[in-house]
């Protein structure tokens, strides 16, 4: 057994009173043999004399799930074998004086079990003998919860429930004795009608509503706030400070709240649930003037996060599911209880409790984990409904908060709060390959991800995520720092130099981050961007000297400083590539592996980032232009595809005029004329024209698939082969509807078809280029075709869309099209 387990049932038997021996004093004691079972990081959990039959540790074990209560059968079935010792960790030999080993058994008898607590400041160690608990106070802040737990005990001592039991207690010295009430009792994963009557009884023993500023956890709360922030424990996320803050901020305190009785800890494993009663123990974190609901939160909360390991979208779920319970909504009812406002506080007062004690601790045990990172979700996701963060920023400051106990470094990092990175802006994070599960894992489970696309390279995973609101957000996770098949830096001293900015963002040493910068935009042939000249000029004093001293190139470009590298240099690109080439991770066989890793990446991105086409229709005058260049703005912008617009079709063979009248001369013309000014009558000359531009539309469409669609282009078409259909007359055709039609069948279709549209009047207040009773016919004909089409063609999207507020149009077509620009 470990040292520091030996200390920590010394430390439980000294406080009982039977201070054990150490083994060179084994002539003046008698030995208990004892088997011990581990928590997984190796700290003793559970300690019972090797003599026993009967598993008395099940005693402090949650069967609340199926599984749990399939291991305490295996354990049972173990003991009755004596076969203990295969369900424990190590066998050991405690020693005691043969006076105190006498007393102990008289008072304890020899069929008792240990449980040593969960570690931290709030540990307290647990013997069970003989019916009876005795809790010992081990941690810091112990003692002080276990006095309480015995008011609370002497308070309930002279109250008759309907529903609930407590347990009579007394106190020896500082160890507290409770009898076993859990006899027949089961454990719960969910509330039952018998919890609800139990959180009702126990609440309206004290009953009150009250402003939430005089609530004692509210008016504690700045000044815990303030504790966690100067104490700065590598384990509490800084952004999760701060999304505590705005959250108190965002609450009004004149609110009236509804208080009473809570448990404090009523939890799956503090609760037997017996034929009509509730028995409860575990009474240290009990108050009288807590929101209601907490204890209910408290439950779905800890048997969800602890043991069930759900991710918040399941727990919210599981809490709109559990309230929705008959007694629950009885309970909610008659007390007015703002449901939204006591979660709100309840992850508030929580939260804040616990980062405040445990940051006074170096250790923190995986469970707290889980809860903080629990919190922090709870946190987004209330800050988001409040209207105090958007979705996007929730989510990137989810991410800082996740990676904050890793190693990582954000590099091109220049916003001054993770909150305030603008719309047009991506995250790239250099992260180690190990990080590649968890981050997966942590976006897809994301409760604000409504939908995600993970492009795998060689070097990095580009995340390109949708949230709830419909916003975008692209994340690179770089784990080698690589310009095609050239490796340009290494990733671990630039991890390694990273340190914690004024808003808790990891950033590389100055000299790292410009380096990378410097190479990213030398090696794609760019001068570096303006936004990150001005950012690296600015640098201070000692950050500039540290760049300039630290810069790796600078005696090898024989410059004096940094700044010289900003714009592009095709020499020093040269040189540089030389220099790249050169080193052991590009030469010999690593080069060859690189290459045929670069292909391979290209070849990915070719089979599974294909682009798309999107088609734009609809008369003169109802803002197709104006929309198509939004559009293009935010794809290329936003979600970092590439785009190229086509005006009506593919155009491999030029306008009919242009062999008379030259290209430019003929697209200059058309450019000028009013729409639907041809006089062409003729049968046979409009059967002509149709056939050239059909050709065009038949050949052209593989070279568009070819030249942009598989390259991962978004095509957008302004106007397209439906205007041959409904308004052939603008291009010189007069043909009958049902020829133009039917020849459509032959063409591959777009995957996106809008047809804009607005009422004749704002459309003649846009252009007059049309008179009322064309536009009314025309949006007619369109309308129709569009809801043939849609009917016909169920592969390929047919959507009209009213044109009268930018906004909402915008928003209806990345409805649509989010799936594919994903």
């Amino acid at each position: 057994m470990k040292m520091e387990n030996i200390q920590l049932i010394q430390e439980v038997f000294t406080t009982l009173g039977y201070p054990l021996l150490s083994e060179e004093d084994n002539h003046k004691a008698v030995p208990i043999n004892v088997y011990y079972r581990n928590n997984p990081d190796g700290s003793v959990r559970w300690v019972w004399p090797v003599s026993q039959h009967r598993p008395q540790v099940l005693r402090f074990y949650n069967t609340a799930s199926r599984r749990a209560r399939i291991l305490a059968a295996i354990i049972r079935l173990l003991f009755f074998l004596r076969l203990s010792g295969l369900f424990a960790s190590g066998k050991a030999t405690l020693y005691l004086r043969s006076g105190h080993l006498a007393q102990l058994e008289e008072r304890y008898g020899r069929n008792w079990a240990l449980f040593t607590g969960t570690a931290g400041l709030n540990r307290s160690a647990l013997l069970y003998a003989s019916d009876l608990f005795h809790k010992i106070p081990l941690g810091e802040y112990a003692l002080p919860l276990l006095i309480n737990e015995y008011r609370q005990h002497r308070h309930w001592k002279n109250f008759r429930f309907a529903h609930t039991e407590i347990a009579a207690a007394s106190l020896r010295g500082i160890v507290l004795t409770q009898k076993d009430i859990s006899g027949n009792g089961k454990r719960s994963e969910y509330l039952t009608s018998l919890h609800w009557n139990t959180i009702r009884e126990l609440s309206e023993t004290n009953l009150c509503t009250l402003p939430l500023k005089v609530i004692p956890q509210w008016k504690e709360l700045d000044e815990k706030l303030d504790s966690i922030e100067n104490k700065r424990h590598p384990m509490v996320p800084p952004g999760l400070v701060k999304k505590l803050r705005m959250l108190k901020a965002s609450l009004d305190p004149d609110a009236m709240v509804t208080a009473g009785y809570a448990h404090g800890d009523f939890t799956p494993w503090n609760i037997y649930v017996k034929k009509d009663k509730l028995a409860l123990i575990d009474w240290e974190m009990a108050d009288t003037s807590t929101p209601l609901l907490f204890d209910a939160l408290h439950f779905i909360y800890q048997q969800g996060v602890l043991v069930e390991h759900c991710t918040y979208r399941t727990l919210k779920a599981k809490i709109i599911k559990q309230l929705e319970h008959p007694e629950a909504t009885q309970f909610i009812r008659e007390h007015g209880i703002d449901t939204g406002l006591h979660h709100c506080l309840y992850i508030l007062f929580t939260a804040v409790y616990y980062c405040s004690r445990y940051s006074e601790q170096d250790e923190w045990q995986p469970q707290l984990q889980w809860s903080v990172q629990a919190w922090s979700h709870a946190v987004d996701d209330f800050l988001v409904q409040r209207s105090v963060l958007r979705p996007r920023q929730a989510l990137i400051t989810g991410i800082i908060d996740f990676l904050h106990t890793k190693p990582y470094a954000a590099l091109k990092w220049m916003a001054a709060d993770p909150a305030s990175l603008s719309e047009e802006s991506d995250m790239d994070i250099c992260i180690a390959p190990a990080m590649r599960k968890p981050v997966q894992r942590f976006l897809k489970n994301h409760f604000l991800v409504v939908k995600q696309r993970r492009s795998r390279k060689s070097y990095m995973d580009n995340y390109g995520i949708w949230l709830a609101d419909h916003s975008f957000l692209s994340v690179d996770m770089i784990f080698q720092l690589k310009r095609r098949h050239t490796v340009m830096m290494d990733t671990a001293p630039l991890i390694a130099s990273a340190t914690m900015d004024g808003a808790g963002v990891k950033v590389p040493a100055p000299e790292y981050d410009f380096t990378y910068t410097w190479l990213f935009y030398l090696l794609n042939h760019a001068s570096m961007p303006v936004k990150y000249r001005q950012h690296f000029s600015f640098r201070s004093i000692t950050q500039a000297r540290m760049l300039n001293e630290g810069f790796a190139w600078k005696e090898q470009l024989h410059i004096r400083n940094y700044r010289e590298l900003f714009y592009y240099d095709a020499g020093i690109r040269s040189k540089v590539m030389a220099s790249l080439s050169a080193l052991p991770v590009n030469k010999s066989w690593r080069q060859w592996r690189n290459r045929i890793l670069f292909i391979l990446d290209s070849m990915r991105g070719w089979i599974s980032r294909r682009g798309f086409i999107i088609t734009f229709s609809g008369v003169d005058g109802a803002g197709k232009s104006t929309v198509i260049e939004k559009v293009r703005q935010q794809i290329e912008k936003r979600y970092r595809r590439k785009t190229v617009v086509l005006r009506h079709r593919p155009a491999v063979l030029p306008m009919l005029s242009a062999w008379k009248e030259g290209k430019q001369a003929a697209e200059q013309r058309a450019a000028t004329r009013l729409p639907r000014q041809g006089n062409n009558n003729n049968l046979f000359s409009s059967l002509l024209r149709f056939g050239y531009y059909y050709a065009d539309y038949l050949a052209g469409q593989f070279v568009v698939q070819v030249k942009y669609v598989w390259r991962g282009y978004v095509v957008l078409y302004d106007r397209y082969y439906f205007d041959f259909i409904q308004d052939g007359k603008r291009s010189n055709i007069v043909l009958p509807y049902w020829l133009t039609r039917s020849w459509y069948a032959l063409l591959l279709k777009p995957s996106y078809n809008f047809f804009l549209y607005a009422e004749a009047e704002t459309i003649l207040q846009r252009k007059k280029e049309l008179d009322k009773r064309t536009i009314l016919e025309l949006t007619r004909n369109y309308l129709r075709l569009f809801g043939r089409l849609g009917k016909t063609y169920r592969h390929s999207k047919y959507i009209a869309i009213r044109n009268e507020q930018l906004p909402e149009t915008l928003q209806t077509i990345f409805e649509h099209i989010k799936a594919k620009t994903v």
